[in-house]
Parts: C-alpha cells; structure tokens; sequence
C-alpha cells in the first residue's frame, strides 16, 4: 500500500462506477479525494470553476497545518509553493494597540490560494484520482443498493457516473434569513494590496466596528486584505469596498497605517460569512466536510488547517468502515463524534468570539483585556486553532 494510506477499497461491485465522488475542490474536497485514493478507492474529483480560481480565504498555514501535511505525506512537496514566511501577529482596536505576539508555533506561512489550491489538486491526481474543473453536479438520486446515480456535465458534456459515496466540500452554507433580519449578517470579503516598502513578515488583525480586518504578506510584494463586517456596514458604503475599507481605516489608526500608500491590484472577493450555524455532517445520506459542515471563525487563521484536517478524518472513517463493512449509520456516528472532539471546542469558541465582535460593549471589554494582559492573545490563538493530529489521525 502507498505511503500515506490508512484503508482499502470497498467490495467490487460492477454496477459502480467509482467508489466516491467529491465535489469542490478545495483544501477538504482535494485532501479527501487523495487519502482515499492512497487508499485503492476509485475517486472522481470535481469543481465547477477553472483550477486556480482565488477564494475569500487569508490565505494562513499554521504549525498544525505543517504538522498534518508532515503526517500525510505532503509536507516535503509543500516547498514548491511559495509562500510568505511569518514571525509574528499584530493585534489593534480602535484606540486599543498595536499589540504585538508570536504566532502558535516555529512555522506559519501566507499563501496565495489559487497556488496552494492548484498544488493540492496536483497531488490528488499523482494519487491516482481524476480531477475534472470546469465540472459541475447536476443532481443525484439514491439508487437500491446504497449508492448514487449522479447527472455531470463537464465542459459542458453530460455525463452518467455510479458512486458508491457521495461528498460535498462545497464550502460555507447560505443561510435562510427572513430579510428584516439580514442586517445582522456577516460579510466576508478579500483582495490583494501591494505590501509598503519593507513590510515586517506579520499576520496582522484590526478589530474594528462590528467586524475586524485581516492582513497577511505574501511572497511577491503583495497583501492579502480580508474584512468580515456586519451586513448594515457593507449596506452603509452603498455596497463600495474601497470606501468601506477608507472608513474602517478612520476608525483604527493601526488599519490605516498599515494599508497607508498601498494600491489595490485586484476585484473583491464576497460571500455570506455568518459563522455559527450548528454543524450538519450530512445531508441527504451524503457525507460533508470541511466549511460545508460549518464555518469557523478561527482567530488569527486556522480555517485551512480545519478544512484539511477533517477532510483526513472523513476519509479515515469511510476506509475504516469499509474495511469492516460497518452499517453506515455507525460510521456516521463516529465521523461527528470524532469530528466534535477535535474541532467542535474551537469552533465554539470562536462563535463566541464573533458574537463579542458584533457587541461594541464586549469588543471594547476584550480588547481593554487582551491589552493589559500580553498571555491572554496567545491563549486566544491557542483556543481557536483545531486540533489537528490528535489521536485518530496518528494511529
């Protein structure tokens, strides 16, 4: 068996096309198609959009994220892909800060999304998996014998595909909020500044009204810049982020300083980015993962060491399972108990973060906090990271 591989195909079944089918390919969807293929299954990969494409993501590898890569087998190949080294953080509130810390660990890197996610596609397919971009789920229908009977069009060819597992690393879920109530919302947005001249290598954060900015450096002269603001403030600026960024940076001092002569060098990036909705590990008898199950709101990163390192622990699951032909309803049970166990505190926590950023009172009571006691940062970072190589992922 390859390096890496922790299971064994299921039962040959010649009414299957594949073993599993995995649709998006991010960091969840591309990690969990590789590990099953290490592990013999048959794996299709799919995304609708080019491979490369930016997401709404910082972009931050944290020392558990290097941890997982190592234990996987990918931590050697991670070189090629260039990143932004970083040595510290840099916390602000309005007329709190700067507040300066380490980061968690030895080894935390920027990334350009579209590189790293292009990379990780790479590796899926040198594990023997088929990777189609351009590819989208049309629908899928149970079939008798438990598998699904799934409708594709690729480059715009339909296409016919059997599966015996179903999984969706689509991303964060859209809420269904009534509309008077839409105000209170989270948006997430990115986009790329040209770094000032002589930039220390810092993940920087400035909490601001309702919502907070995120800086991380990256290799070539270039800034990510990610807000996560209340709805009614993105409303306020007539939906225009460059203004909304100006008023932000009125706000915080730090923030202005810190984009101060910068250029913006591409579009913004949107989406919902409500965290807090209650986990769902499954919908429809198909499996999720990553932000599909729900959507972190990790303190200074942390959110691609989540999405990677479920994504291991769905696949040990299912291999484990179907090494022992266990009914899937346990191995249901034991993917959200395993699930809970390792990231259900620090996502919790870090709902309970986003509620004291929406609370001016509360903001205003942590920063005061963390400002007067240096140890109390680094125990937030501590408490919001996943644990990544507990037990289950070792063994």
């Amino acid at each position: 068996m390859r390096s890496g591989s922790f299971g064994v195909r299921p039962r040959s079944d010649p009414d299957v096309d594949i073993d599993a089918l995995v649709v998006g390919a991010g960091p969840s969807g591309s990690v969990t198609a590789r590990q099953l293929a290490l592990s013999g299954w048959r794996v299709m990969l799919i995304d609708r959009e080019p491979i490369g494409r930016d997401r709404v993501c910082g972009g931050f590898l944290g020392p558990e994220a290097h941890t997982l890569l190592e234990r996987i087998g990918l931590r050697e190949s991670l070189e090629h892909v260039p990143a932004g080294q970083l040595r510290g953080v840099t916390f602000s509130g309005p007329r709190v800060g700067p507040i300066e810390a380490p980061l968690p660990g030895p080894e935390c890197r920027a990334v350009d999304r579209r590189l790293f996610d292009a990379w990780l596609c790479r590796q899926v397919e040198d594990a023997g998996a088929v990777v189609h971009h351009s590819a989208q789920l049309v629908d899928a229908d149970r079939v008798p014998h438990g598998g699904w009977h799934t409708r594709i069009r690729i480059n715009d060819v339909p296409r016919q595909v059997v599966a015996r597992e179903l999984i969706y690393a689509t991303g964060r879920r859209e809420q269904r909020v009534p509309r008077a109530q839409q105000a209170g919302l989270a948006y997430g947005c990115k986009t790329t500044y040209t770094a000032p001249a002589g930039a220390p290598g810092r993940v920087e954060l400035h909490v601001v009204r309702a919502g907070h900015v995120g800086i991380n450096p990256l290799v070539d002269g270039r800034m990510n810049v990610c807000l996560s603001v209340a709805y009614d403030r993105l409303h306020a600026a007539r939906g225009d982020f460059d203004r909304l960024v100006a008023t932000l940076a009125d706000e915080n001092p730090q923030l202005g300083t810190a984009i101060r002569g910068a250029k913006r060098l591409e579009p913004w990036y949107g989406c919902q980015a409500q965290p807090g909705d209650r986990p769902q590990f499954s919908r429809d008898g198909a499996w999720l993962v990553g932000d599909a199950v729900t959507m972190a709101n990790t303190f200074i990163g942390g959110g691609l060491s989540l999405a990677m390192a479920s994504a291991v622990l769905l696949a040990r699951c299912l291999t484990d399972g179907a090494q022992v032909a266990e009914p899937r309803a346990i191995t249901a049970r034991r993917y959200e108990a395993q699930w809970q166990r390792q990231f259900g505190g620090a996502c919790r926590f870090g709902q309970w973060l986003a509620r004291c950023e929406r609370a001016p009172w509360a903001a205003h009571l942590l920063l005061r906090l963390v400002a007067c006691h240096a140890g109390l940062l680094r125990a937030m970072m501590r408490a919001s990271r996943p644990a990544t190589v507990s037990r289950e992922l070792r063994d």
